[in-house]
């Protein structure tokens, strides 16, 4: 089952895991009925969130292609995009245009939003150039059951609740929240072992992925968290 495969392959997120396994066996039972992706009632859209450098642009990036294998999306597109590809400095108007740009470009497919509470209205911006709010509206109007493309928002816990319980307009859009958790000082181990094997390193003796893991451990949580990210 290439699937499994590919899920095998990710470290940890074994919660995010069994939600992309369910996802898959609600889409099997839609098929069953003759539905196509996105011609169902259900939300099918996702909320991604985590603590600061837990890993969710990298977690997404390994799920994204998988939504196409398990039939939630009819292509294998995706497109990820952040405040800068879809707010216009120079007027709401524009704004709005670019972001229905970066829709139409996506349709049929993913659209993945990194860092969602950048839309949000901030101090640190001139209120006259802070069209955020309106690259949101957007993305409400999208994010409807039947919507295209399948849009995932990522970010924080509290803003995402804040936008999405908000009078924007994404209450009821999203199918699945999936929670990243902090990767356990192994998981951490594991995945810098795989990236220097990937790159064609080997661990010399004696240096394992547990000695690693032990060795991050010693170092205490405040130290993890000052570097987290």
């Amino acid at each position: 089952d290439p699937v499994e495969v590919q899920l095998s392959e990710i470290i940890g997120l074994d919660a995010i895991k069994n939600q992309i396994r369910g996802l898959r066996r609600t889409i099997e039972v839609d098929n069953q009925r003759g539905l196509k992706p996105g011609e169902s009632d259900r939300p099918r859209h996702f909320i991604l969130t985590g603590n600061p450098g837990c890993g969710k642009t990298y977690a997404a990036r390994l799920l994204l292609p998988l939504l196409y294998k398990i039939g939630a999306v009819p292509t294998e597109s995706y497109i990820e995009v952040g405040r800068n590809e879809l707010v216009d400095a120079r007027s709401e108007e524009r704004t709005i245009e670019k972001t229905q740009a970066v829709l139409e470009r996506a349709r049929g497919g993913v659209l993945f939003v990194d860092e969602i509470y950048n839309l949000l209205p901030s101090h640190g911006r001139q209120g006259s150039q802070d069209h955020g709010p309106a690259a949101l509206k957007v993305l409400a109007s999208t994010a409807l059951p039947t919507g295209d493309p399948l849009i995932i928002l990522a970010g924080y816990a509290l803003d995402l609740q804040r936008i999405v319980s908000s009078d924007i307009g994404f209450k009821g859009g999203f199918l699945l929240r999936m929670e990243l958790p902090d990767p356990t000082p192994f998981e951490l181990a594991r995945m810098i072992a795989t990236k220097l094997g990937q790159k064609g390193y080997v661990l010399g003796e004696g240096l394992t992925a547990r000695y690693i893991a032990d060795a991050i451990s010693s170092m205490g949580e405040d130290w993890r968290v000052e570097r987290n990210g």
